[in-house]
Parts: structure tokens; C-alpha cells; sequence
């Protein structure tokens, strides 16, 4: 597998994290490691040396789990992380400029 896709799975939402590793090119799950540390991706990343590009979030666990287990691989975010990073960055600015006023309409969806 060359690109591999690393998130974090709510075990008990708050309370037990897990870690699912999906096969990018087929988008399959190719395994679930017990917790989020960046020991236990280090681990798997080193008995996998054939992943050349990490699709991740912005963890730090996943960051340096990859840079140590991986460090031929290219790290990437993914296009949904991305977005939920620029609209919190945009939500942000808007109640900066706008003085926190209620910006729940932009949540959701349908007509306002």
C-alpha cells in the first residue's frame, strides 16, 4: 500500500480513542490500532515500509508517529480536514469583525 489514511475512531465518544488506517487507493480499512499514540502508529508504520504518502489530520500523535515509523512519506491533510480547518479559521474572523454574534444559520441547511 503507498497511501495510507490515518484518523482517529470515537470508541466511547470522550473517553476511548482508536485509530483506523484505510487504503487510500481503494478506500478500504486496513486496520484498527487500539489508541491514538504515536508510539503505537510508529509501530505499525515501520512492520509497513511500503507507504509513501500519510494522509492525515492535524494530531500531533499522527504527525510525529508518521515522521518517526515513516520518514520517506510524504504527509498530506485531507481535503475534509482541510475544510473543517478553513471554516473554523473563517468562523473565527467573522465574530472578530462581527463581535460574536450567533452564526448558527450558517450550520445548517436548507433555506434561511
Amino acid at each position: 500500500m503507498r497511501v495510507l489514511g490515518v484518523d482517529e475512531l470515537a470508541v466511547r465518544r470522550g473517553r476511548a480513542y482508536a485509530t483506523i488506517l484505510t487504503d487510500m487507493s481503494s478506500h478500504r480499512p486496513v486496520d484498527v490500532l487500539p489508541d491514538r499514540a504515536t508510539g503505537t502508529f510508529t509501530s505499525w508504520l515501520r512492520n509497513h515500509p511500503g507507504v509513501r504518502i500519510i494522509c492525515r489530520d492535524r494530531a500531533d500523535s499522527f504527525r510525529d508517529g508518521a515522521r518517526t515509523g515513516a520518514p520517506q512519506a510524504r504527509q498530506v491533510a485531507d481535503a475534509r480536514h482541510l475544510l473543517h480547518s478553513l471554516a473554523e479559521a473563517a468562523e473565527r474572523v467573522v465574530r472578530q469583525v462581527y463581535g460574536g454574534a450567533n452564526f448558527d444559520l450558517l450550520r445548517r441547511p436548507g433555506p434561511v
